[in-house]
């Protein structure tokens, strides 16, 4: 594997890391590209980001992890654009890049919690796109889920959570720090797709082809079944055999656990090997 530093964009001010294949696989398989999760930069959580781009590339994929505009190494950009805009435009130029370095000209881009708004958008946006990875992205509560809520009072592990959650917030309260809480700023400010909206987005996707694979994990607020997903949905238009839901019910929200990332990385890259290598 060879790992490369790269400068693009319209005026060469964002930065990431290009992981190659050593010797390239000379197939269509197509590229992976991930980038910021909330304020972490290229890494990612625990650096996630550097081990599944290592993990992938080992594997015969090219991947781009980059710092979106005004974050990690990259500048801010110098044009007047909305958020949403600015957003769509990091992850264009790094498709644009990526083709112009390597030649490839089908994409996976990969969201994880605030990342997914740009994941999304770009997927249904830009058909360059062929597979989409959501990692704690969108859910929506259903009836299955308003009756598997009890059930929650049952898991050890969810009270064991709980207990140490409050228990470093007395610390801190002791200590006279600062406890984040219901009037606490927020960092950012997203703007979240209504259920109709998003599942008919996903049904629109897979009806195009594109492969998704959704993560989900068990501290989620609004999601606690393998199969709530499914349950979202009530249009005939999804091709359910393009969607991938992994459950990961004992993992915080960014995967804090080594054994936990091991999970996820291994998962992703055997769908990204299953679905996109050798026509599987």
């Amino acid at each position: 594997m060879i790992e490369r530093v790269l400068s693009f964009g319209a005026h060469a001010d964002q930065v990431g890391i290009l992981s190659l294949p050593d010797p390239l696989p000379q197939d269509d398989r197509p590229a992976l590209v991930l980038w910021n999760v909330g304020v972490n930069h290229r890494v990612g959580p625990f650096r996630v980001y550097v081990d599944l781009a290592r993990k992938a590339a080992s594997l015969g994929f090219v991947v781009l992890r980059f710092d979106a505009s005004g974050m990690g190494d990259s500048e801010v950009r110098r044009e007047a654009l909305s958020d949403v805009d600015r957003e769509n435009r990091d992850v264009m130029d790094a498709l644009d890049v990526v083709t112009r370095r390597t030649g490839k000209t089908r994409f996976i881009i990969v969201g994880f919690c605030s990342s997914v708004d740009a994941a999304h958008r770009v997927s249904v946006l830009d058909e360059r796109v062929v597979g989409v990875v959501h990692v704690e992205g969108y859910s929506f509560p259903t009836d299955g889920y308003r009756k598997r809520v009890p059930l929650k009072l049952l898991s050890a592990e969810r009270w064991r959570r709980l207990l140490w959650n409050q228990r470093q917030k007395l610390g801190k309260r002791l200590r006279g720090e600062a406890v984040g809480g219901a009037g606490a700023p927020s960092v950012f400010k997203r703007d979240y797709p209504t259920w109709p909206k998003f599942t008919g987005d996903v049904a629109a996707l897979t009806k195009r082809g594109v492969q998704l694979h959704l993560a989900y994990v068990g501290s989620d607020t609004t999601f606690n079944h393998a199969e709530q997903f499914f349950e979202m949905f009530g249009s005939p238009e999804l091709d359910r055999t393009k969607v991938d839901i992994a459950y990961y019910p004992t993992s915080d929200h960014t995967f804090f656990g080594v054994q936990d990332r091991t999970q996820l990385i291994d998962r992703l890259t055997g769908w990204m090997t299953q679905r996109f290598v050798g026509g599987a």
